[in-house]
């Protein structure tokens, strides 16, 4: 009997402090982050579109001038314009290929060296679904140089440049739910997305003694051009039912929790997946999802030998 107590009393604490934060946040306001930061610039990954597209027209709205950094000509020019007609704005864009890591990065470098930016936003990616031994090993490094290479390379350069300009700033790096919850058949993206976790999580302690805010925001399911390339699965159904999200629901977040909080999970999945890994443990998780990947028929394709 002690024991069930004692169980119960463990399980009710791992629940509110993963339902906490997430509580603390229907109650408190955006923040400024010109003002908090006085921040003259900002750049953003992936900003032409989907969450970082609405991240840039939130940070444009607080009068802060962008660099916005994506892949797709037309829509950055686009956007660009838009941005600058309706907030009167400075508004830079660059259209690189990130999974082209080294060379892209020496692009935006070479391109923000005359302006201080002390707000960086990592949030370009993409998610591809196969089994691992259905894709070359070429198109395995690509995603890694997108959203791992590219983030470390982003967040030395504008880290250092902050702490050398002794000024304070935020670094803002959008995760998923695949970070904490395994993802069988887009191996590359959840264990990416782990590690962007894991390196938010421990700069965020070395930047506080330097004035810097690092967050990293884990979204489930989001509207947004990233799943338009994947199969229509059952289980994107399942997590729509569970409660899909807007980008703008990603934004809210990011503005409220920077400098609050580290990491913040975003919808109702991956609050559930943080639980659950904390609750079950990751062993019984691996097992639980297995039993699931072997009994639906969407997966059947990816077992199939294509090397």
């Amino acid at each position: 009997m002690t024991f069930l107590r004692i169980l119960s009393a463990f399980s009710l604490l791992l629940f509110l402090t993963h339902l906490f934060p997430n509580c603390i946040l229907k109650f408190i306001k955006k923040q400024n982050l010109k003002s908090k930061y006085n921040c003259k610039w900002a750049l953003v990954t992936g900003g032409s579109s989907g969450i970082g597209g609405d991240i840039a027209t939130e940070l444009a709205k607080q009068g802060i001038n962008i660099v916005i950094v994506s892949k797709e000509h037309d829509k950055l020019v686009e956007y660009q314009k838009s941005l600058v007609s309706q907030y009167n704005i400075e508004c830079r864009i660059i259209c690189v290929d990130l999974c082209k890591s080294k060379e892209s990065c020496e692009i935006i470098f070479n391109q923000c060296k005359d302006i201080n930016l002390n707000l960086l936003v990592c949030n370009a990616g993409y998610l591809t679904m196969e089994g691992f031994h259905q894709s070359d090993i070429s198109e395995k490094l690509a995603m890694f140089e997108c959203t791992v290479s590219t983030t470390i390379r982003l967040v030395d350069h504008f880290y250092k440049l902050m702490i050398a300009n002794k000024m304070k700033g935020g670094i803002v790096i959008i995760s998923s739910s695949a970070s904490v919850c395994p993802s069988p058949f887009s191996v590359m993206y959840g264990s990416s997305r782990s590690f962007l976790s894991g390196f938010a999580q421990s700069l965020s302690i070395e930047s506080k003694i330097h004035g810097i805010d690092v967050l990293a925001v884990q979204p489930g399911l989001v509207h947004t051009n990233l799943f338009n390339a994947v199969p229509k699965h059952l289980i994107f159904k399942f997590l729509n039912l569970m409660g899909s999200q807007k980008p703008s629901d990603v934004t809210n977040v990011v503005f409220k929790s920077l400098g609050r909080f580290s990491i913040m999970d975003s919808g109702l999945f991956a609050l559930i997946s943080s639980l659950s890994k904390s609750l079950l443990g990751i062993n019984l998780m691996i097992v639980i999802i297995s039993f699931i990947c072997r009994n639906l028929p969407d997966f059947s394709n990816y077992r199939k030998i294509k090397i």
